[in-house]
């Protein structure tokens, strides 16, 4: 889908607006404010109630909301980092970038996992069953309490799962803005008629050189706001895609309702790790080929000192932009890694229940 730089991740930020957890500059109506604290209040009632409830069948669920829970505490305390990037973004030129399908897919894929946790429930035939087991100080016995706890958690998950993945989703499009970015830097460099007057070149070579430093310093912005995020978030996800493959294989029964929601989160988790190193792999790509399209420019018809800035671009971009999760290179080679590791230990808990 294309769409305008300014628009490109509008819709992730109509939707955490909605919740309350899109930074905002201006000082926000006390109506605001309380929608926030309702909002949090209805995540923390959601974990402790798993928490009370059976802890080990409500573990993932826990854990991608803590997680989510963290990820929104971290967005509302990155004001001015968000202040620079849309500072950034609103004086691009016009023009139009495709949006990955990843995006598309990852928001399906959570949209498909939420709809089963809500319909499950009610697929369950003379019993009264609710999206997930917690503890609560009442009976869901008659046909009030029970759709009106019923109501509250699917509330809480939807919540839960919308803020979460959109923040997700934002990440994957602000680095979609900079790999778009890196393309239009390369296609003015090309664009470059060296045989002009040496000023005129001179002048473009500038703006170049002056472009290229404001998507590495937008990048490094991304980077300060989510590094902590993506990497808890593939920790967790290592845990969350090797628990619930070794309940899928050796635990439930197959085929089951039940089932059917673990496979629809094991398919969310992996697009979104895979999106996370995907777009962290694509974006040390065009940085490197923002050096090796100055080799298909006439620089030999320039003069020494336009040689001389195509060089110091060149030997810039020999150190490509990555994108980290704290102590590691979000890259396809991670995302193998991460592959591994969910194995290994699913390969350990096989072991440890084949001996019980």
């Amino acid at each position: 889908m294309a769409t305008e730089f300014q628009k490109a991740f509008e819709t992730e930020k109509w939707i955490l607006s909605l919740f309350g957890f899109y930074p905002q500059w201006n000082p926000e109506p006390l109506w605001k404010h309380a929608r926030r604290v309702f909002c949090i209040a209805v995540t923390l009632t959601y974990i402790i109630s798993m928490c009370t409830g059976p802890f080990l069948e409500n573990s993932v669920m826990i854990l991608c909301t803590v997680m989510g829970l963290s990820k929104m505490v971290q967005l509302l305390t990155s004001k001015r980092q968000f202040r620079e990037i849309e500072h950034y973004i609103s004086n691009m030129k016009p023009s139009i970038i495709r949006r990955s399908s990843l995006i598309g897919a990852f928001r399906v894929s959570v949209v498909t996992l939420v709809g089963f946790l809500g319909i499950m429930p009610l697929s369950m035939k003379n019993q009264r069953m609710l999206p997930y087991k917690s503890w609560l100080p009442y009976s869901v016995e008659g046909a009030s309490p029970y759709y009106s706890t019923f109501i509250f958690e699917v509330i809480s998950i939807v919540m839960a799962a919308f803020t979460n993945s959109t923040i997700d989703m934002m990440y994957y499009c602000l680095v979609d803005i900079c790999c778009a970015e890196l393309d239009v830097l390369k296609l003015n460099i090309i664009e470059i008629d060296m045989s002009d007057h040496v000023d005129i070149v001179e002048d473009e070579l500038k703006k170049i050189v002056i472009h290229h430093h404001k998507i590495i310093r937008l990048v490094g912005i991304i980077q300060e706001i989510f590094s902590s995020v993506v990497f808890v978030q593939c920790m967790a996800s290592v845990l969350v895609i090797c628990f619930l493959g070794f309940q899928l294989i050796y635990v439930d029964k197959l085929p089951s309702v039940k089932a059917l929601i673990e496979l629809s989160f094991i398919a969310c988790m992996l697009i979104q790790i895979f999106c996370y190193c995907w777009f962290g792999h694509n974006i040390t790509m065009k940085s490197s080929e923002v050096g090796d399209i100055c080799y298909h420019t006439k620089w030999f018809e320039s003069d020494l000192m336009i040689r001389k800035i195509i060089l110091i671009i060149m030997e810039r971009c020999k150190k490509p932009v990555e994108l980290r999760a704290k102590i590691f290179t979000l890259n396809l080679q991670t995302l193998l890694a991460i592959l591994r590791s969910s194995y290994s230990y699913m390969a350990i808990l096989r072991t440890l229940y084949t001996d019980e």
